[in-house]
């Protein structure tokens, strides 16, 4: 359990991660490459975490795993109370990653359709919810 907060209750928890660690398999050869291992973590609501190391020390693993983008390999996570890729958390949060996984030429409106059209979307629902997102 972290420092300061041995008497938070469960609602106050906005963060709990316990004994998380994420395996990869890397190359032909599918060798595991170990990116997290026993990783506990508590974060009250209304607090700001900053995650500073070295390159290749697990930190966008780590968020990755928060933001529900990556299961880990054990362990259990929960943000909110929940899983995090629950829909309920989903609404709630968001991971903007260093770099875009979009083409510089995109614009965030075809971005975003390219979006609604992979999660199968209609377009004309799309291009009636694209805006507000926008905005």
């Amino acid at each position: 359990m972290s420092p300061g907060l041995n008497h938070t209750t469960q609602a106050e928890i906005a963060i709990r991660a316990q004994d998380v660690g994420r395996v990869y398999r890397l190359g032909l050869l599918r060798r595991r490459h170990l990116a997290l291992a026993g990783v506990d973590l508590e974060v009250a609501r209304g607090l700001s975490l900053g995650l500073v190391g070295p390159n290749g020390s697990g930190k966008s693993t780590l968020l990755r795993i928060l933001a529900g983008i990556d299961q880990p390999t054990e362990g259990t996570v929960r943000v909110f109370g929940e899983p995090p890729d629950a829909p309920a958390v989903r609404r709630k949060i968001a991971y903007l990653p260093d770099g875009s996984p979009f083409p510089g030429e995109l614009t965030a409106r075809r971005a975003l359709a390219l979006i609604a059209s992979l999660r199968g979307l209609p377009r004309k629902e799309a291009k009636a919810l694209i805006p507000p997102m926008l905005e």
